[in-house]
């Protein structure tokens, strides 16, 4: 049995909703093909059906505790984060812990890229110049106002973007 077969019956389960099969089948599986990637993407695809970010978060972060090496794991949950923070339907204020986490998995998935591969370098750049771009344009709302909070949120704002761009 090659490997492409026994993708096509854990896609069935998969597409059924039938999770008990389908969790018993990948553990079968994984002992036979332990190095093929797509069992984890299923596991993942399949944890984040539900539509609850925390549940396929947890499931990232517990996949790549296990194989802190795989590229596609890193990779993938730093796009996750990076689109829940600067997707469509991100929220107009950037969650710290989630900026920190995405700095965090796309740092593990540079050190994890392929010489030619730049996919995880370019997020966390890209990452890194949005967030530095919205604390320069929340520096700039600030009027020009001598009050010390307004110099003080001035400062750490400057502070904050400054960083950010030579990180970037």
């Amino acid at each position: 049995v090659c490997s492409s077969d026994l993708e096509y019956v854990a896609d069935y389960y998969f597409r059924k909703n039938e999770e008990a099969n389908l969790s018993a089948f990948l553990n079968k599986v994984r002992k036979l093909y332990p190095e093929d990637e797509y069992w984890d993407d299923l596991e993942i695809r399949s944890s984040g059906k539900s539509g609850d970010k925390k549940i396929l978060y947890a499931k990232y972060e517990e996949m790549i505790s296990k194989e802190p090496n795989s590229f596609l794991l890193t990779y993938n949950y730093a796009v996750e984060l990076y689109n829940s923070i600067h997707g469509k339907d991100a929220l107009d204020d950037i969650d710290s812990v989630a900026s920190n986490k995405l700095i965090e998995y796309a740092q593990m998935a540079v050190r994890n890229e392929g010489e030619k591969d730049i996919l995880a370098t370019m997020l966390l750049t890209n990452h890194l110049y949005n967030t530095s771009a919205n604390k320069s344009n929340a520096y700039n709302l600030i009027v020009k106002s001598n009050k010390p909070a307004d110099v003080k949120m001035k400062a750490i704002l400057k502070s904050q973007y400054e960083k950010l761009m030579d990180d970037c």
